[in-house]
């Protein structure tokens, strides 16, 4: 194993290549899903064939050899021919990568990664028992070791993000992660934001609706986002200020306005959903993230669902939107001054950016009638019946599953009440006699609508004589108020006491 290692730590040109290949390989990733579970094994099966080394990873597998991929001084061999010439032994993990590839080694690392070890002593010698194999790589020292090429670690990080996350940002037996995973959480953002790229929403028209697949796509950055901020890792407010110097192009935090910033388009929906959901909310803050949404998103249906979610100034983000795309003047200046657009405004832009609005609004089931009302005379928008009629249809469909949803909840909460009242008919009825002392008997069959006796038992008991229940009650230590105007109270309290 140290030999076929040395060979992995001796490819300077392969490692090179390999970090470009992580990188891309992030940056193509959206959210989990067991489609891309099920891809990134296959692709890895069909590496298998093109690699020489890939045995090797059965070698460690069988013969139980985890602990040498633990050991950084794995690769220091006694002969100095064999060491490299006054560097420090290459880390055993980056030469498995090297040897196996990307698709190999991370199935391999994701599948025996673990929670972080306590200490970070790691003893070169073997288990004396059989350990558990997905407790063999703990995620601190694998990370430990690939530090030093930074690409690598944030596609290490992101691949268990991804297909092991009950080990980085799911923790179902503890409510406070461990420290060590909230230290790679901030790193991890660090090497996002470092790493990102460039997304397609800086091509995208605002009047382009996207579709629902689409329109539902995370970014690898937001994705990370809504898992590792509740763990408390990284400040909310670090988070915003880092991410407003990447868009404002600078290398300190000042703040510049929404409109000043350099990169608009450069984590747009990051940025409006940290201020979301860890800001102020206040209504500065919502009318940043409309705007966000949409020039720096450009998506009206991102837009729209946040103004429906919005309740505290749904008002506002509501005539902010619908001012936003009848009068595209000040987008117009502003792309003016911007140089990427010249010449007059067209009457038919405003007529498509409103048409667009309403296909938005439909789709996240906004009051139409509202903004039909707001259609300024001489607006032409096209395809505006279609639009509606859809909208409507869409609409109607929405209606009837809600109401086959009430149906249905309907007719359980019905058999629910059945049950429970056939439940508390089966009970046992106490009787006491003239020296206090009672009896049980079931009343099954005397409680039955069916039966021919009918309720006589029960009732002949509560036909007891006013004087004979408050003696009874005298008698256990008890009282009984009885109001003189509540006739036949007396009977039924005696009952219940019985």
């Amino acid at each position: 194993l140290k030999l076929h290692l040395s060979v992995g730590a001796r490819y300077p040109k392969a490692l090179s290549d390999l970090e470009s290949k992580a990188i891309r390989m992030v940056n193509s990733t959206n959210t989990v899903t067991d489609t891309g579970s099920t891809t990134k094994v296959a692709a890895a099966k069909a590496a298998v064939s093109s690699l020489p080394y890939h045995r090797i990873l059965g070698y460690i597998e069988y013969h139980h050899l985890h602990w040498c991929l633990l050991d950084t001084q794995f690769l220091c061999f006694e002969n100095s021919e064999l060491n490299h010439a006054e560097k420090p032994p290459p880390p055993p993990i980056l030469a498995l990568i090297c040897l196996v590839g990307l698709e190999l080694s991370g199935c391999f690392l994701v599948d025996h990664c673990s929670l972080p070890s306590s200490t970070k002593s790691v003893s070169r010698k073997p288990p004396s028992h059989h350990t558990h194999r997905s407790q063999t790589l703990p995620l601190d020292l694998v990370a430990e070791q690939l530090s030093a090429t930074p690409e690598l670690l944030h596609w290490y990080l992101t691949q268990i993000f991804l297909h092991k996350p009950e080990v980085y940002v799911k923790f179902p037996n503890t409510a406070v992660p461990p420290r060590a995973v909230t230290d790679l959480h901030r790193t991890h953002l660090e090497l996002h934001i470092k790493y990102a790229v460039d997304t397609a929403d800086k091509k995208r028209k605002l009047s382009d609706i996207p579709s629902f697949d689409d329109a539902d796509a995370e970014t690898p950055l937001l994705a990370f986002l809504k898992a590792a901020l509740p763990h408390g890792g990284t400040r909310p407010d670090d988070i915003r200020r880092m991410l407003e110097v990447c868009r404002e192009g600078q290398t300190n935090s000042t703040s510049q306005g929404i409109g000043e910033v350099r990169h608009p388009h450069l984590f747009a929906r990051e940025l409006a959903y940290v201020i979301e959901h860890c800001g102020s909310d206040k209504k500065e803050d919502a009318r940043m993230i409309l705007q966000l949404y949409l020039e720096g998103a450009k998506s009206l249906p991102l837009a729209v669902g946040y103004a429906q979610r919005n309740k505290t100034y749904s008002a506002m983000l509501w005539d902010s939107l619908i001012t936003y795309c009848l009068d595209p003047k000040p987008q117009a200046a502003r792309s003016r001054a911007r140089g990427k657009r010249k010449g007059p405004i067209d009457k038919k832009e405003d007529g498509s950016l409103f048409g667009a609005l309403l296909e938005a609004s439909a789709r996240s089931g906004a009051d139409l009638a509202h903004l039909v009302s707001k259609i300024p005379k001489g607006m032409q928008i096209e395809g505006l019946r279609p639009r509606l009629i859809a909208a409507i249809s869409d609409y109607k469909i929405k209606v009837q599953m809600h109401e086959a949803a009430v149906r249905v909840l309907n007719k359980d909460k019905i058999d629910l009440i059945r049950e429970l009242s056939h439940k508390s008919r089966r009970g046992v009825r106490i009787v006491f006699d003239e020296h206090g002392v009672y009896s049980s008997k079931r009343t099954d069959t005397a409680i039955d609508s069916n039966s021919s006796a009918g309720p006589a038992p029960v009732l002949a008991s509560a036909r007891k004589s006013k004087i004979e229940a408050l003696s009874l009650i005298e008698e256990k230590g008890q009282r009984l108020y009885v109001h003189p105007e509540r006739t036949g109270v007396i009977r039924s309290k005696a009952l219940a006491i019985r």
